[in-house]
């Protein structure tokens, strides 16, 4: 549990780090549909990210999920 814990933490730094170079939360949650205060709460792992979810957020961030996992 505590490795996928870790591998989480990882995957959230990278979407952070993505995201810096690109839109602000504001604008990710615009492009999924979603209020900026539930996209801070994923990016800072304080909610639940989905599968789907997760895969939105990479095809907004034009990133493969794999570079988000590596």
């Amino acid at each position: 549990m505590e490795g996928s814990l870790l591998k989480m933490d990882k995957v959230l730094r990278n979407i952070r780090g993505r995201r810096c170079l690109n839109p602000t939360q504001y604008d990710m949650a615009g492009r999924l549909s979603m209020s900026q205060h539930g996209y801070s709460k994923i990016e800072n792992g304080l909610s639940q990210l989905s599968l789907e979810r997760f895969m939105q957020i990479a095809v907004s961030l034009e990133i493969s999920v794999d570079d988000l996992i590596a």
